[in-house]
């Protein structure tokens, strides 16, 4: 699993992305995650077996992403930032039954 953590000093709902890096195929932006309350302070995502978004292309493709946080309060958008520096995912895979 991936620990995402943010901060924020107003209220509100967060959304993560996956951005593709550098961002030059938009068919590949992934939505993670949608409504996690900016007072957790962080997100774990683990890559669920099938790959799927809950936003975006049907798998998430192996390569170099940036996480985008998105800082709502019910539908106004607040603020956005994106990760400071690109990671990796390899490869998905699914888990032996």
């Amino acid at each position: 699993p991936f620990v995402f953590r943010f901060a924020s000093t107003q209220a509100g709902a967060v959304d993560l992305t996956l951005v593709p890096y550098p961002p030059i195929d938009a068919g590949l932006v992934c939505q993670i995650a949608r409504d996690v309350p900016v007072s957790d302070g962080s997100f774990t995502f683990t890559l669920p077996a099938s790959g799927g978004c809950l936003k975006g292309p049907s798998k998430i493709a192996p390569g170099s992403y940036t996480l985008l946080a998105t800082l709502r309060d019910n539908a106004n958008l607040l603020i956005s930032d994106s990760s400071n520096s690109a990671f990796t995912i390899t490869a998905t895979s699914t888990p032996t039954q």
